[in-house]
């Protein structure tokens, strides 16, 4: 398969949201949001999905997010933004076997895994530290755990392109979201 075919087995679909900041708050939909770079901003904030095929790279979607009190002032629909990241997976083409969602902890939630289940996506989202999880019918946060399991010896060491890593996989539950399975690393 050459660089620019499409991989028929696996694609990718990541989702994030970005603040594009504006300068005045006459701009339509504006509204501060807040930016782990710039802190609160005046801004739009695009909840966005790129999908990822071999070595393809395109937007799959844009949504933008609008407070409550903005859409309710434009008569449009408020929706949060996972329920923008939400639609974002309902309107994506699968274009091979296996699609895999990505996202960071903002977007990791009940509501995203199970909108990829209904559309038979697995997923990856990243997830804060501070949680709490239930290992060995055991509460923990998810710190503690790690801590506990690299203390136990638990991690094993893997390579990703060259490069040294530390894993472990464990079966946790957590409250929030349903049939949880982390990979630590």
């Amino acid at each position: 398969m050459s660089e620019s075919e499409l991989n028929s087995e696996i694609e990718y679909q990541l989702i994030d949201d970005s603040v594009c900041k504006k300068y005045s708050p006459q701009t339509e939909m504006v509204c501060y949001n807040h930016s782990s770079t710039m802190g609160t901003v005046l801004s739009h904030d695009y909840v966005t999905s790129l999908y990822v095929n071999n070595k393809i790279a395109v937007s799959d979607g844009l949504k933008l997010y609008g407070n409550e009190k903005k859409c309710k002032e434009k008569g449009v629909e408020f929706k949060t933004r996972v329920q923008l990241a939400c639609d974002l997976i309902k309107e994506h083409v699968s274009r091979a076997k296996q699609t895999i969602d990505l996202w960071d902890s903002w977007f990791m939630c009940q509501d995203m895994v199970d909108e990829c289940r209904k559309h038979r996506h697995n997923w990856i989202g990243e997830i804060k530290s501070n949680r709490i999880v239930f290992f060995d019918g055991r509460r923990y946060r998810l710190d503690e755990l790690f801590n506990k399991l690299r203390l136990e010896g638990s991690f094993f060491d893997i390579v990703v392109k060259g490069e040294l890593f530390q894993a472990c996989k464990v079966e946790v539950f957590m409250p929030k979201i349903v049939m949880f399975q982390s990979l630590l690393t």
